[in-house]
């Protein structure tokens, strides 16, 4: 499993669902670093996307966001790599995409606790809230 914005060039669409046969799944995150209590919180995105699909979707987030131009020019350059970031008056955000194998949760909960490591190599004490699953409609 990776945690790239770089998506598997190798593997082909399928014509009927567009998506990559074999099971290329991606998902987005929305995270935020929470400097007054070290929390690291996120949320998942939609679960069955493709690349394109999970890239548009931050895209179109980034576009609206007030004061976000530069992290929406940054994040139309796939090359950037795995995520952009700001900081913000609560301690740091950022967007990221996670390729899963169906259940985004355990793939998103892989990446946060990679994030944290490199977090936490700075002298940071951060801690990663614990991703759950909601329901799409209540």
């Amino acid at each position: 499993m990776t945690h790239s914005t770089q998506p598997d060039d190798s593997t082909q669409d399928t014509p009927a669902d567009g998506r990559a046969s074999g099971g290329a799944r991606w998902t987005s995150l929305r995270v935020r670093l929470v400097a007054d209590d070290s929390l690291i919180r996120a949320e998942v995105g939609p679960a069955d996307l493709t690349y394109d699909e999970a890239h548009a979707l931050v895209q179109a987030e980034l576009d609206v966001l007030p004061g976000a131009e530069v992290l929406a020019e940054q994040w139309r350059d796939v090359a950037v790599g795995e995520a952009v970031y700001t900081p913000t008056s609560e301690g740091m955000a950022l967007w990221a995409l996670v390729e899963h194998d169906g259940n985004p949760v355990p793939a998103a909960d892989v990446w946060l606790e990679e994030y944290a490591e490199r977090i936490r190599a700075t002298g940071m004490p951060v801690q990663v809230a614990r991703v759950v699953e909601t329901p799409e409609e209540l």
